[in-house]
């Protein structure tokens, strides 16, 4: 089934050669996740398994990359409110969705990550 998200979202996978450099407009939230290489990204540094947040309504997000290249995903939209339940892996909001998919992913209906294999 087709299912609409309530606010936009943009979701990008970028891969970025060597020096070179890219801005991306952020909304009220954003978030970079480094993957291979490594970037500049105002004051920060984006390298593999480094989360790095925008919440500045109307920010760009930059990135420059290091001599190696980026590989990073990159996600924005507007949040909507909505109470957070965190338990391991998911994030839902509210306790008894929380519960039943902790049930669902015991029976295993949500399918299975193999490792990632460097």
């Amino acid at each position: 089934p087709a299912y609409r998200m309530v606010t936009p979202v943009t979701l990008l996978h970028a891969r970025l050669d060597p020096h070179a450099a890219l801005k991306l407009p952020a909304a009220a939230m954003a978030f970079a996740y480094g993957l291979k290489g490594t970037a500049a990204s105002g004051a920060a540094d984006l390298g593999p398994q480094v989360l790095l947040t925008y919440d500045a309504a109307g920010e760009v997000a930059t990135f420059a990359a290091g001599a190696a290249g980026a590989e990073f995903m990159f996600g924005t939209g507007t949040p909507i409110g909505e109470p957070l339940v965190y338990g391991g892996p998911f994030v839902m909001t509210t306790a008894a969705q929380m519960t039943e998919t902790k049930r669902r992913y015991a029976r295993g209906e949500m399918g299975v990550l193999p490792p990632l294999r460097a």
